[in-house]
């Protein structure tokens, strides 16, 4: 039994054989499970034929640094993630910005952006939200601005695997430093004990780390479970 597809993928490069190259190197690992027909490396545009279907691909516009197509098509419930995996691989020779919707018919969407060489997956969107990223990003400034005061708000052009906050101290004498930061690239909040890392909570999903955590964060609710695992890892005598 199968499943239908539409994939809408614009990307921005520097260099397509980066592209044709990662590609060659993601096939050649994941063949041992999965299938690939009409492999040819020869352009750009024959190398995503072997991901998204030639029977459906459709190149919308194209330059030498940009590629946007589309690609309606029937294949395996699994082969959504194939595309995914895909899009994951070839990330690190992609420009910022670039982005790729899988909607699986009866399922719905997943929206992948890519940001510092990596990809950043969205909400299954069946509204118009804005940019799940930047949504992730105003709820931490709004929580910092208000625990914290005036602050620089995080923007995308930061580290987005290390966005802090929390910063505060413990011990008898505040000899012991207790950090929190939030990793919105592997959807993680990572906590520290003394530069140390005690403990990440992982999620699913960036639309799972902000319904389940950035929707609703609490300075004392952070402490509080960087203290607990601080305890539980032996790092706080």
């Amino acid at each position: 039994m199968g499943a239908v597809y539409d994939v809408v993928l614009k990307m921005s490069y520097n260099n397509e054989q980066d592209i044709i190259d990662l590609t060659r190197s993601f096939v050649e690992r994941k063949s041992d499970r999965a299938r690939f027909s009409d492999v040819d490396y020869s352009t750009l545009e024959t190398t995503i034929g072997i991901i998204l279907p030639k029977r459906g691909l459709q190149i919308n516009s194209q330059t030498d640094t940009t590629l946007q197509c589309d690609c309606g098509f029937d294949a395996s419930y699994g082969w959504g993630n194939v595309v995914s995996e895909w899009f994951e691989a070839i990330a690190q020779a992609l420009n910022d910005d670039s982005k790729i919707s899988i909607y699986v018919w009866d399922e719905g969407e997943d929206v992948g952006v890519v940001r510092g060489g990596a990809v950043v997956w969205g909400f299954n969107e069946d509204t118009d939200e804005e940019d799940p990223l930047q949504y992730a990003l105003d709820c931490i400034n709004t929580y910092c601005a208000s625990e914290y005061g005036s602050t620089t708000p995080y923007t995308t052009k930061d580290d987005l695997t290390d966005i802090g906050i929390l910063y505060t101290e413990d011990g008898d004498e505040n000899e012991h430093s207790v950090e929190v930061s939030v990793d919105l690239v592997n959807f993680a909040i990572n906590y520290f004990y003394d530069g140390g890392l005690t403990h990440s909570d992982t999620y699913d999903s960036l639309q799972d780390l902000f319904e389940n955590a950035l929707n609703d964060l609490d300075w004392d609710w952070l402490y509080s479970n960087s203290l607990d695992y601080a305890d539980e890892a032996g790092a706080r005598e």
